[in-house]
């Protein structure tokens, strides 16, 4: 259904100027953080292991039961390498917002890319009544959810602005303070 607009032209006529980006959340990335503060101590727990006296027991641990298929050092630095590569994943989420519509970066379950791009005419409404996201209603009657963000604030600030500019109707409190209509 189409939606009432400002005169003929105008509501289309508006474009960002440049793309903005909304990285991921602190507690969307706690889980990998986590995982790499876990793997780095894996590490000092292995050189420790190397260079502990010869009778101590994290010696005999660490030195006497390595598998000699596989040495434990190598083990240990693919391990570190998976946390490093599990933050920088983490940090590959977000929502970028171009001229032309707004862009996802998400993973699914098995760690896949998952990137979605939603253009302006599209978007049929803008939904800030929900609590962790902001919602999306696509001019198929499809929902989308957008990714949490670090700066909730600023990126429901250039949705509201975006969707005034464009006479993209919203439903719900954005919270932010809403720009004059001139």
């Amino acid at each position: 259904m189409a939606r009432d607009s400002r005169p003929p032209g105008f509501d289309m006529s508006y474009r960002p100027l440049h793309a903005q980006r909304f990285g991921p959340s602190v507690r969307a990335c706690a889980w990998a953080y986590a995982y790499c503060a876990l793997a780095v101590g894996a590490v000092a727990l292995v050189f420790a292991g190397f260079h502990a006296p010869r009778g101590s027991w994290l010696f005999h641990l660490i030195v006497n039961h390595a598998n000699p298929a596989m040495p434990l050092q190598w083990f240990v630095l693919a391990v570190v390498a998976s946390g490093l590569a599990a933050v920088f994943q983490a940090h590959m989420r977000g929502i970028v917002i171009h001229p032309d519509g707004i862009e996802t970066f998400e993973f699914s379950a098995f760690g896949l890319p998952r990137v979605r791009r939603f253009d302006w005419p599209v978007i049929d409404r803008f939904r800030f009544d929900v609590k962790s996201a902001i919602g999306l209603d696509l001019w198929d009657g499809t929902h989308a959810l957008l990714p949490e963000v670090e700066d909730r604030e600023a990126l429901t600030r250039a949705l509201v602005y975006v969707a005034m500019a464009r006479a993209i109707p919203f439903s719900g409190d954005p919270g932010v303070d809403l720009p004059d209509e001139g």
